[in-house]
C-alpha cells in the first residue's frame, strides 16, 4: 500500500466503489498510538488481541504498550532511534509496535530470515523471542553497537496458564546470564504505565531490512482508506483474523484498521497449511484479510475443512482469479469478497 499515483485520477473509478464508500475523505493528521488510545477509551473491555486461548483487553493491552514504552525509554531509546522488532505474529509484536511509536521510536521489522541485515539497520534495542534469538539474533550481537540491549520473550509468555510459568522460568535464567538480555515479561511488569512522548504525525514509523519504510502519516492514512473500503464495519462488535504477516506493511496496516475498528484480532502464526486452515475455521472472523498464501490455505481440499460462514467481509490485497474468487464466496457462505490496494 503506498500513496497513489498523482497523475491518477481516482474519480473515473469511484463509481465501482462499495455502497457507502466515499469518493474523497479528509484523513486526520493523527500520530498511530492515537487510534489504540481512542479504542481503548471507548471500548475498554472488548479482547483486543486473541492468541491461541489467551485474550488481551484494549484496556490492558494499552497498559502493557505504556509500560514497556517506560521500559525503553529507560533502555535509552529516544524519538528518532530505532528498535528493531524480530518477532512473528504474537501479542508481543503488537504491544513492542505500539510502544516503540508511543515513544516516537522507528520500528525496524525484521523477519528471522533477515537477521543478516539486522546490524545494517543499527537498532538501538532489539526485540525478539527466544527461538529467534538463537537462529537470527546472537549471531550478529557481535556485529552491532556495542551493549546493545536485546529484549526476550517467548511465546508462552502471552499463553494461559500454565503453559506460561516454564517460558518466564526460562527468561529470567537466560537474563540472569548477560545483563544485555533482558525478559519481555519482567520489563514490563517492572515498569509504570506512562503515555511517554509522541512522535510527530509525519515521522518514520516502520522500516524494514529490505530498507522499505513509511511514515506515522502513510500508516494512518492507509488504515482509514481500508477502514472506509468496510463500510459495514461495527465499532467493537468485529473479529478480524490476522494470519498476514506483522513483519510486513500490509499486515501492519491491517493490525492498524483493526484497531480504528475496535475489533478483535485474532492472531494466527501457524506456519503449516493445516493447522492455519484449522485456526481460520475456528476463528470465527467477520473480516477476512487476505493474501495469495492465506487464500491457498483456505481453499486447500481438506476433510476438515469447513464453512467461514461467519465472514461478512473478505478482502484480498493480491489479485484472485475468478475461480479462486467464487471458491472463496462459497467457503465464506457468499461472503463478499473486495480487493485492496
Amino acid at each position: 500500500m503506498v500513496p497513489p499515483d498523482p497523475d491518477w485520477d481516482g474519480r473515473a473509478s469511484s463509481a465501482t466503489y462499495p455502497a457507502g464508500v466515499p469518493s474523497s475523505y479528509a484523513y486526520p493528521d493523527v500520530v498511530a498510538c492515537r487510534l489504540l488510545d481512542d479504542a481503548a477509551q471507548d471500548f475498554p473491555d472488548v479482547v483486543a488481541v486473541e492468541y491461541r486461548g489467551y485474550r488481551l483487553t484494549y484496556r490492558k493491552l494499552v497498559d502493557h504498550v505504556d509500560r514497556l514504552a517506560t521500559g525503553l525509554t529507560a533502555l535509552g531509546v529516544a524519538p528518532g532511534d530505532r528498535v528493531a522488532v524480530v518477532l512473528p505474529t504474537c501479542p508481543q509484536a503488537v504491544i513492542a509496535l505500539f510502544a516503540t511509536w508511543r515513544v516516537g521510536a522507528v520500528a525496524a521489522l525484521v523477519h528471522r530470515d533477515e537477521g543478516p541485515h539486522l546490524s545494517a539497520l543499527e537498532p538501538r534495542v532489539v526485540v525478539t523471542t527466544d527461538r529467534w534469538y538463537g537462529s537470527a539474533v546472537a549471531e550478529v550481537r557481535a556485529s552491532m553497537a556495542p551493549a546493545t540491549p536485546v529484549i526476550v520473550t517467548a511465546r508462552e509468555d502471552y499463553l494461559p496458564f500454565p503453559r506460561n510459568m516454564a517460558a518466564s522460568l526460562r527468561n529470567r535464567l537466560r537474563g540472569a546470564r548477560d545483563d544485555m538480555i533482558l525478559p519481555l515479561s519482567d520489563l514490563i511488569r517492572r515498569s509504570h504505565p506512562t503515555t511517554g512522548g509522541r512522535a510527530a504525525p509525519d515521522a518514520d514509523a516502520v522500516t524494514t531490512a529490505r530498507a522499505v519504510s513509511t511514515t506515522q502519516h502513510h500508516l494512518v492514512v492507509n488504515s482509514f482508506q481500508l477502514r472506509l473500503w468496510l463500510p459495514d464495519v461495527v465499532a467493537g462488535d468485529e473479529r478480524m483474523l490476522l494470519a498476514v504477516p506483522l513483519t510486513s506493511m500490509a499486515g501492519v496496516v491491517w493490525l492498524l484498521t483493526a484497531v480504528l475498528s475496535a475489533a478483535t484480532i485474532v492472531l494466527v502464526d501457524h506456519s503449516r497449511t493445516a493447522r492455519r486452515q484449522r485456526a481460520a475455521m475456528r476463528a470465527r472472523p467477520t473480516i477476512l484479510p487476505l493474501d495469495a498464501q492465506l487464500t491457498g490455505d483456505l481453499l486447500r481440499s481438506s476433510w476438515r475443512r469447513g464453512l467461514l460462514s461467519s465472514v461478512r467481509i473478505a478482502v484480498s490485497t493480491d489479485a484472485l482469479d475468478e475461480r479462486s474468487s467464487a471458491a472463496l464466496e462459497q467457503v465464506t457462505d457468499k461472503g463478499r469478497v473486495r480487493r485492496a490496494w
